[in-house]
């Protein structure tokens, strides 16, 4: 007769996975039962952690009078933090809070030929084709998202990083919101289908395969633009681009993606030369 005790335990993988899944469910009852309170002073400690900047306006803030006025009016929603102030945030919003809008200046003397200056004027005058680098930025992840919603994916996309932003964790509280609460669950069935397309995949290898050959094109010359940003693009450079990835585009596929996206082409034939790619 066999010793019981030398029988082999069959492993069952689904158990392990049910006691994960029972295990996060505590976890999360525990920290949808936790005070109000102290989950919001926790937050606040996490914020001034994170933000050294933002712990050094609080701690001055507590000083100004003026300051605690308008923030506590701000939070009673007697005043509302004007458009064009939200849209700059940073320093604006907090000199919105601080002074009414407007940094106390130092005096000084304008540095000639500031080199910091010269490259920030330079940004601000690139041009992709006639577009500016964030909507070229936004057809990127609008390609990259193919039949997923593009905010879905873009959510989906930031948890992947090492640590989310406070950005990101606003938006997903405001995502989830409109799906659970407002009657949109097309916005969740949507964040699964991005969960379910990274799965499997860590950051950063997700390729070709994974996007398919008709939007892998895209993407190439959408990176290529944002490589080399110019007032118009010749489809020759395209082509040539594409083809140095053996990735083979029809040149009238590439017109008419660029004629979709309002992106400016030079009408001259032929591969650009030499001079002209140095521009």
């Amino acid at each position: 007769m066999q010793n019981e005790s030398s029988q082999t335990i069959q492993h069952d993988p689904d158990a392990d996975a049910r006691a994960a899944v029972a295990a996060r469910a505590d976890e999360t009852l525990f920290a949808l039962c936790e005070n109000e309170v102290s989950a919001g002073i926790k937050l606040i400690i996490e914020l001034l952690r994170s933000m050294p900047r933002l712990r050094e306006w609080f701690l001055y803030a507590q000083k100004q009078p003026l300051c605690l006025q308008r923030l506590d009016e701000l939070v009673e929603g007697k005043i509302t933090i004007p458009p064009d102030v939200l849209a700059e945030g940073g320093q604006r919003l907090l000199a919105w809070i601080t002074y009414g809008g407007i940094f106390p200046r130092r005096k000084r003397e304008p540095i000639p030929n500031d080199p910091a200056q010269e490259w920030i004027d330079k940004i601000k005058a690139l041009t992709y084709g006639g577009l500016s680098r964030l909507q070229v930025s936004k057809l990127v992840r609008f390609y990259q998202a193919g039949t997923i919603d593009t905010g879905p994916f873009m959510l989906a996309n930031g948890w992947r990083q090492d640590k989310p932003s406070f950005a990101l964790l606003n938006l997903t509280a405001s995502y989830c919101k409109d799906g659970f609460r407002n009657g949109q669950p097309q916005l969740i069935h949507q964040l699964a289908r991005a969960a379910d397309f990274f799965n499997g995949h860590p950051p950063g290898t997700i390729g070709k395969v994974e996007f398919g050959h008709a939007i892998w094109k895209k993407l190439q010359i959408l990176k290529y633009m944002l490589q080399n940003p110019k007032p118009t693009y010749r489809t020759g450079e395209f082509v040539w681009m594409l083809k140095a990835q053996n990735i083979h585009c029809d040149p009238k596929d590439i017109r008419d993606f660029c004629k979709k996206h309002n992106i400016a082409l030079d009408s001259r034939r032929g591969r650009p030369t030499k001079k002209e790619e140095a521009k």
